[in-house]
C-alpha cells in the first residue's frame, strides 16, 4: 500500500505543476495579447490610410487650408533670415 500512495501523491504534484505551468502560459498570452493589439491597430490603420491616396488626401487634406497649423505660436516666429523666398 505505501508504494501505491507515494505513486498518487506524485502523480498529484505533477498534476500541480502542469497547472502552474499551463497557468502561467496562459497568464503570459493574455498579458502579449494585451499589448500587441495597440501596435497591430495602429499598423492596420497606417496601412489602410497611407496606402490608399485618396483616403490620405482626404484626412490630410484640411491642415492646407488650417489656420492654427499655418500661424505661429506667440514665441516661435522665425528670424527674417529663414523666411522662404
Amino acid at each position: 500500500m505505501p508504494d501505491v500512495r507515494r505513486a498518487q501523491t506524485v502523480d498529484a504534484t505533477r498534476r500541480e505543476r502542469g497547472s502552474a505551468a499551463r497557468s502561467i502560459a496562459a497568464v503570459l498570452c493574455v498579458v502579449l495579447a494585451a499589448l500587441l493589439t495597440v501596435p497591430a491597430a495602429v499598423a492596420y490603420w497606417g496601412q489602410r490610410t497611407l496606402n490608399d491616396t485618396q483616403r490620405y488626401t482626404d484626412t490630410v487634406g484640411p491642415l492646407v487650408d488650417s489656420r492654427r497649423i499655418h500661424s505661429p505660436r506667440p514665441g516661435t516666429e522665425r528670424p527674417a533670415a529663414w523666411a522662404f523666398k
